[in-house]
């Protein structure tokens, strides 16, 4: 049985992504896992004073949240069918700590989360949030564009530039789920220069085990060709490995990954190479 955590904020947002995830795994046994974060902070002296002296204050702060939760799963009726089963969460932490800690306890396989909305500048598409667990949380993470309404599809893109390999466990667990899911490969190495980069010939030795296309771009950014080849060839879901880079690296430059997540508008697949 999978366990999937489900990320929520009680906006149309996180409920359009739970909805995505209900659709996607609706043939798999699966625990879900409806996950609110309350943030440290976000109560005053007032909420404290409604709390009864039979509960603690603790209880008092996740009430209501767990009540809005309950609500949420009575409303999936519709998708609920006898392989999934559902549970309510409530935390008051730091919201990647929250997270990281219920990976453990709960052994998710899993994270399931929509786009949090326009935040600034640098985040168009992707929020705060969504990038925070993408840098701060080493768990196979799938996120859900806001107003994503589009239907499911069998192809997945696997966008690459010249500082990515193929060599970690970001792609064995890619492979295990393409082939779980039946989806059909696309791979887009982008180079910098008119010379293809050294690894295109390590790439094809390493995806010999699984069908795919193969494409190769130059002299194009690998957020905007990712982005082009998306919108061309229909593409239902993005997957992106993400790989260490050097502090130097992320201050100057910025991550491929974060810039591709901030330009694209249909699902990613976040996986992780450490």
């Amino acid at each position: 049985m999978k366990n999937i955590l489900l990320l929520t904020d009680f906006s149309r947002n996180s409920v359009n992504a739970i909805d995505y995830a209900l659709n996607f795994f609706k043939n798999d046994m699966c625990r879900f896992y409806v996950f609110y974060v309350h943030k440290m902070g976000s109560f005053t002296t007032d909420d404290l004073m409604l709390s009864s002296e039979n509960s603690s204050i603790y209880e008092s702060i996740i009430e209501g949240p767990k009540n809005q939760i309950k609500e949420l799963i009575k409303g999936f009726d519709k998708k609920f069918n006898s392989k999934h089963r559902f549970e309510a969460i409530v935390d008051f932490d730091d919201f990647t700590d929250a997270i990281n800690q219920t990976i453990k306890s709960k052994e998710i396989d899993l994270i399931v989360m929509g786009s949090n909305g326009k935040t600034g500048a640098k985040e168009i598409i992707f929020g705060s949030n969504t990038l925070n667990v993408i840098r701060k949380v080493n768990c196979t993470t799938l996120v859900i564009p806001e107003n994503y309404s589009h239907e499911l599809n069998n192809e997945i893109l696997l966008p690459l530039d010249c500082t990515e390999t193929l060599h970690g466990k970001g792609i064995l667990e890619l492979k295990e789920f393409i082939k779980t899911y039946d989806l059909n490969l696309y791979v887009l190495r982008v180079n910098l220069d008119k010379n293809n980069c050294e690894y295109n010939f390590y790439d094809q030795s390493n995806l010999t085990n699984i069908l795919h296309k193969y494409f190769v771009i130059n002299q194009v950014p690998v957020h905007y060709a990712t982005s082009s080849f998306v919108q061309l060839f229909g593409i239902g879901l993005t997957a992106i490995i993400v790989q260490k880079e050097s502090f130097f690296e992320r201050f100057i430059y910025g991550s491929s990954a974060i810039k591709i997540s901030n330009s694209l508008n249909s699902p990613l697949l976040i996986l992780h190479d450490d």
